[in-house]
């Protein structure tokens, strides 16, 4: 173990603040943090995106020598702090004792596809929703997600916690222009859908939503009526008396899992 780093005005601990806070830092750089030991170690042994790992001098035992070898193994940085800097650049609560610096993997250009329907999050500032669903197109295999570039960070600290790390595995496009998104998907003849309240489409129509767009918005204001207004139809999840709205999250899922009927066993037998 070299000599732990002491002072919160070290270069690379205010770097890493500053990656921690900032979105616009976030994208100059490239580069985000995912903390914990499994989401560092996948992120290490799976994605081969980890350039450094920061580890708090009090972390000891297996995790953190497996840790370690894996770092050595990749070529990543180590890089020992003081438990009480370990505590400045943690978002957690309770710090878990690693922290790893990742290249935000490259955008990927979605086409419709024939086996699973493409998300796109319009306005959702919550970083919990973004990584929660996320972590539901993880979970249900699809093709990937375009999430708007008002929408909170998919790469803040508690987006990809929220993702489980999944933000290193799901291809995610970031879009400025949603409506050319949808324009670019109709133009090829697939087609739009949008999750929302007062729609004339019901869960039986979301088993089959090959080449299709399915558009979420906030819980608070939706979806834009211009957006809206360039879908195919809209989806509404029943819900009992009394009860105005799902977590857009958890509509996510209902409407995810729905497209993929019984087929999600069969895929991982």
């Amino acid at each position: 173990m070299g000599e732990p780093i002491k002072s919160n005005s070290n270069r690379l601990i205010k770097e890493i603040r500053k990656i921690s806070k900032d979105r616009s830092e976030r994208n100059r750089l490239g580069r985000f943090l995912i903390e914990g030991y499994k989401f560092a170690l996948e992120a290490i042994n799976e994605h081969n995106a980890c350039e450094t790992v920061i580890v708090s001098e009090s972390y000891t035992g297996l995790e953190s020598a497996l840790i370690l070898d894996a770092a050595r193994v990749a070529g990543c940085e180590v890089v020992w702090v003081t438990d009480s800097i370990m505590g400045l650049i943690s978002e957690s609560k309770t710090p878990q004792g690693v922290v790893a610096i990742c290249k935000i993997p490259k955008e990927f250009t979605p086409l419709p596809d024939a086996r699973s329907a493409i998300f796109a999050l319009s306005g959702i500032q919550d970083p919990g929703n973004i990584g929660a669903i996320i972590r539901v197109v993880a979970a249900l295999g699809h093709q990937g997600i375009v999430i708007s570039s008002d929408c909170a960070d998919p790469f803040s600290p508690k987006a990809a916690r929220a993702s489980a790390g999944h933000c290193l595995g799901v291809p995610i496009r970031i879009s400025h222009d949603l409506a050319g998104v949808i324009d670019e998907f109709r133009s090829s003849g697939a087609k739009t859908f949008a999750a929302g309240r007062g729609g004339t489409l019901t869960l039986s129509d979301c088993r089959d939503l090959s080449r299709t767009l399915v558009m979420f918005g906030s819980e608070g204001s939706g979806i834009s009526q211009d957006l809206l207004a360039m879908t195919d139809g809209v989806i509404s999840i029943p819900m009992a008396k009394g009860v105005e709205s799902l977590n857009v999250a958890v509509a996510a899922g209902v409407i995810g899992y729905m497209h993929l009927g019984g087929g999600l066993g069969s895929q991982r037998s």
